[in-house]
């Protein structure tokens, strides 16, 4: 069984290293996906873009 990791970055105070050691740890990883876009934000996608922040 192939393990794929995606990270994702959702506040300045989070890592996409600290999140790859933490996976790491339990997962031999095979293939690795990341999203750096720090938003602070949640968009709720059922409420025709209407986000909170």
């Amino acid at each position: 069984m192939s393990v794929i990791a995606y990270y994702r970055v959702s506040t300045a105070y989070q890592t996409i290293e600290n999140q790859r050691l933490e996976i790491n740890k339990t997962y031999k990883v095979e293939k690795e996906s990341f999203d750096e876009a720090a938003s602070d934000c949640v968009v709720l996608e059922n409420l025709a873009n209407t986000a909170y922040c």
